[in-house]
């Protein structure tokens, strides 16, 4: 398996999205996949589409910011939108992006992405300014990046695109269980509102 990670690393948002994707590399690198990182001012559109159309990658985990149509690298640079979706010939493309499930997902899909994963509304999630610098230690970022996370990681265990969706709201349900019986704070409540939005709208499109 061939995988593409891009992690743009370029504000608060991005940093912890960036940092959360160490377990996936070291997953992917465990397990003997070749592996194109993208990392900080190397998620850029230049880089991404060279090696999209030299590797032709098995799977895309697109970290970033995002609309509906596109999805942005290094300093919110389009990298993947619905004006070049030819780009991609094969392969599954997971994304955090926000809302991109909405329209890219689909037109990606169209145009013979096996199956694109992501979410359809802005994908939130709560920090704690104090570990800001340390993002993996982060108790209220953990749940999130946890559930979301079961996405690639299932999928680099070769798993098929409706398991890994599967293991991710799963894993959401878990984290959500887990909380009920003890939020006891004004920010344990809002991770725990904000896991309910994230596990309602990420989705699984497949080309069938």
């Amino acid at each position: 398996m061939n995988v593409l990670i891009t992690r743009p690393d370029h504000d608060i948002a991005t940093h912890y999205i960036s940092k959360w994707s160490e377990p996936l590399i070291k997953e992917g690198r465990k397990r003997g996949v070749k592996l194109y990182d993208l990392k900080r001012n190397r998620a850029n559109s230049k880089i991404f589409c060279s090696i999209v159309r030299s590797k032709k990658p098995d799977f895309l985990i697109l970290n970033g910011h995002g609309t509906k149509s596109t999805i942005f690298g290094y300093n919110d640079e389009p990298l993947l939108s619905v004006q070049n979706v030819s780009l991609l010939e094969k392969g599954i493309v997971y994304s955090i992006a926000c809302e991109a499930a909405r329209k890219l997902g689909p037109t990606l899909v169209k145009h013979n992405v096996r199956a694109y994963i992501g979410y359809l509304q802005k994908f939130i999630f709560i920090i704690d300014q104090n570990k800001a610098s340390r993002p993996l230690s982060d108790e209220l970022a953990k749940p999130f990046f946890i559930s979301t996370n079961r996405v690639p990681e299932s999928i680099i265990k070769g798993n098929a695109v409706k398991k890994a969706l599967e293991n991710a709201k799963n894993e959401f349900k878990r984290q959500i269980i887990k909380l009920r019986r003890k939020a006891s704070t004004y920010e344990e409540e809002l991770v725990l509102k904000y896991l309910l939005w994230d596990q309602t709208f990420i989705k699984a499109i497949e080309n069938t």
